[in-house]
């Protein structure tokens, strides 16, 4: 897998507790692709936004990007999940036009997941899953979709533990 330099600038925003921070590293190409638009996750209690610039030179990425604005909502709305079901409605915000959902694993829990993505992040979940968040894979998907509520949801109960291991986990290796 081909990986560039690159600077990225993310916002977390856990619950209403917001916070951000500078990445330099390596990502695989996929995610430098669309790297002009920024990378946008909600699951409904959480959301990650960031920007990311690629690079393909030793040492390019020393350029440090602002942290991505809180967008605004887009009128997109996906089924996300709470320690109970996976039934609640989230809206949608800034550039996330796509709806998700999947299976992750977080070390001895499996969970399903479903909320709001970018496109640009839908078509590199698979090559980030892990490397960003270690411990963090999706075992099912995760699928993207068009539409309002098109991530299907099940009656599947979910413990909202991993996800926030996973988000925590990044905090804590950046």
């Amino acid at each position: 897998m081909e990986e560039l330099c690159t600077t990225a600038a993310f916002k977390i925003n856990l619950s209403g507790n917001s916070t951000q921070y500078i990445m330099k590293t390596c990502l695989p190409a996929v995610m430098c692709d669309a790297s002009t638009d920024p990378l946008s996750l909600n699951l409904g209690f959480g959301r990650v936004v960031g920007s990311v610039k690629c690079c393909n030179k030793d040492l390019c990425n020393s350029q440090t990007l602002p942290t991505p604005a809180d967008p605004e909502s887009n009128g997109l709305q996906c089924y996300s999940c709470d320690s109970s079901a996976c039934r609640n409605k989230v809206q949608c915000v800034g550039v996330e036009n796509r709806c998700f959902n999947g299976t992750v694993n977080a070390g001895p829990i499996t969970a399903h997941t479903f909320g709001c993505a970018s496109s640009n992040l839908c078509e590199g979940f698979s090559e980030l899953d892990s490397m960003i968040i270690p411990g963090f894979n999706f075992t099912d998907g995760p699928t993207c979709c068009e539409g309002n509520f098109c991530n299907s949801v099940s009656t599947t109960r979910l413990s909202v533990f991993p996800l926030l291991l996973g988000l925590i986990s990044l905090i804590f290796i950046y």
